[in-house]
């Protein structure tokens, strides 16, 4: 089967996400995107092919195929994004709607309905990164979900989860206060805020003892600084003593001549 133009590609991404967004899951063949898939023609026939790679995805990730998971979250782009002409027309002043493969206008229902679907595949993506252990890209995903649901209770809570992994406890805390003001009954984020004190705490331990070791440092090169100067200034005394000394006999011994003089 003869490759497509990359151009191609391109279009059936769209909307921010590169080549590498489709291929975030190693042995998935970018490359191959469009020519593997025959990609639907109308809008419903687009987002149906949509929602069935998610519900496909959703069962791999329920039987621990993460990466599985991930190839099938992702493709969802392919199909979604660049679909709603209008919005891309209000980012880029004067787009030609055929660069995103058709001028089809989509009814309201079909625009939410493409919101939701790139909603779930943040969200889920991030889900499926956290599995993985792959903090940085679940922190990224989770942050493109809530870009479209600032109040998207789970992307807050996985991004926090990330950001706690990732070591930004600040992060964490911001987003972990959101769930807790939006969700107080959330039954695990006790478990994750438990966690982040924890982190917290070990945090100032490491604080506490590098400024222990700063000031003793400081306090080690005060006090030679001190030593230093009490030496200089007791040789400074031996020489002024040895002077004083050199004159007395000086002294003495021009008394003498001047005795023997006169004798």
């Amino acid at each position: 089967q003869e490759r497509q133009p990359r151009s191609r590609l391109s279009s059936a991404v769209g909307d921010g996400y590169s080549a590498v967004d489709l291929g975030v899951c190693r042995d998935w063949e970018t490359t191959e995107v469009v020519t593997s898939m025959a990609l639907p023609q109308t809008v419903d026939e687009k987002l149906d092919a949509a929602d069935a790679l998610k519900e496909t995805g959703n069962e791999f990730f329920r039987q621990q195929e993460y990466v599985k998971a991930c190839q099938h979250y992702t493709r969802i782009f392919a199909y979604v994004n660049g679909l709603d002409t209008e919005e891309m027309q209000d980012k880029i002043p004067g787009l030609d709607s055929r660069a995103f493969g058709g001028s089809e206008k989509l009814t309201q229902e079909q625009k939410e309905r493409v919101r939701q679907l790139k909603l779930s595949a943040n969200a889920n993506l991030s889900m499926a990164f956290l599995k993985r252990e792959k903090f940085a890209k679940a922190q990224k995903y989770a942050g493109r979900a809530l870009d479209l649901d600032p109040a998207h209770v789970k992307s807050l809570f996985r991004r926090g989860q990330a950001s706690l992994a990732l070591g930004d406890l600040d992060a964490a805390k911001e987003d972990f206060d959101s769930v807790a003001e939006l969700d107080p009954g959330n039954k695990a984020l006790p478990r994750e805020r438990k966690k982040l004190q924890q982190r917290f705490k070990e945090h100032r331990k490491r604080e506490q003892a590098t400024y222990r070791n700063l000031f003793a440092q400081q306090d080690a090169a005060d006090e030679t600084g001190v030593q230093a100067s009490e030496a200089e200034q007791a040789k400074d005394l031996d020489a002024g003593a040895m002077d004083q000394t050199t004159a007395e006999d000086e002294e003495q011994q021009g008394a003498s001549e001047q005795k023997m003089g006169a004798a």
